[in-house]
């Protein structure tokens, strides 16, 4: 599965699991397990959602966020 495949499948999971996912790479990522405010983490996920829901030609592929964010280093 490409990751412009695995996004879409993600947003398909329920918000338990998407959450989980979030905090593990999250949690890779650090190095540490940092404190979450779920109803903050909870927040951010359902605007980022509703506005790809209500804008979906102005989301980015994956690979292109990628490439963005490597460029940055």
């Amino acid at each position: 599965m490409t990751r412009s495949q695995l996004l879409p499948e993600i947003f398909k999971l329920d918000p338990s699991d998407q959450l989980l996912l979030a905090e593990a790479i999250h949690n890779h990522l650090a190095g540490t397990r940092a404190p979450v405010d779920e109803a903050e983490f909870y927040a951010e996920l359902d605007r980022g959602v509703a506005d790809a829901d209500a804008n979906p030609g102005d989301q980015s592929p994956l690979e292109a966020v990628i490439s963005r964010l490597k460029a940055r280093r």
